[in-house]
């Protein structure tokens, strides 16, 4: 599993033992501390991708927003982890002038 070091749910994984380690990328002072976490220091797409292939992660969770816009998923669906959303739906959501969403 990877995750991105802003995002709140890679502190609760270990906690679960669903999973046996937890990597984020680039990671930080904060999660180098914490059991079952591990840090990636890289920040290249392929590298990532590469990675979630060689070591057969379960699944892999981007973000935020800016890796998405830059083809994270599409990455790591071309090394067969199954991701989401594509670069091209990313970059339609972070879109500016798009009209509200209807209620």
């Amino acid at each position: 599993m990877a995750a991105d070091a802003s995002t709140p749910l890679h502190w609760l994984w270990p906690a679960s033992h669903a999973f046996e380690t937890v990597y984020v990328a680039p990671g930080n002072a904060g999660t180098a501390l914490e059991p079952g976490i591990r840090n990636l220091p890289v920040t290249s797409i392929e590298t990532l991708a590469l990675f979630a292939r060689r070591e057969n992660l379960a699944f892999t969770v981007e973000g935020p927003e800016a890796p998405h816009g830059k083809g994270i998923v599409d990455a790591f669906r071309k090394q067969g982890c199954p991701s989401r959303p594509t670069k091209a739906a990313a970059q339609l959501e972070s879109a500016q002038g798009l009209p509200p969403r209807p209620s």
